[in-house]
């Protein structure tokens, strides 16, 4: 990942292109989705569980009586300041 973006705001401290990353297969992204659900399973508290490395994300998140599965391909990462 590189930093390729250009902000005058200045609370974005990083944000890294996700454009060039590394593919992920289609047997690791549904071990990734196995993994969030048995980790929220595990935790009844928490609300959602991500992984996500090369260019895939992965979130699961409690909706009412299911968990969502989100697979993403982020095109940004990156940090932000609070205020």
């Amino acid at each position: 990942m590189k930093f390729d973006y250009d902000s005058d705001d200045d609370r974005i401290v990083r944000l890294y292109s996700r454009s060039s990353s590394v593919p992920i297969p289609q047997e690791k992204i549904e071990e990734w989705i196995r993994e969030c659900v048995q980790y929220l399973e595990d935790h009844p508290k928490e609300e959602f569980y991500s992984i996500s490395s090369g260019n895939r994300k992965v979130t699961v998140t409690r909706d009412e009586d299911c968990l969502a599965v989100d697979v993403s391909q982020p095109i940004y990462d990156g940090y932000v300041k609070l205020n």
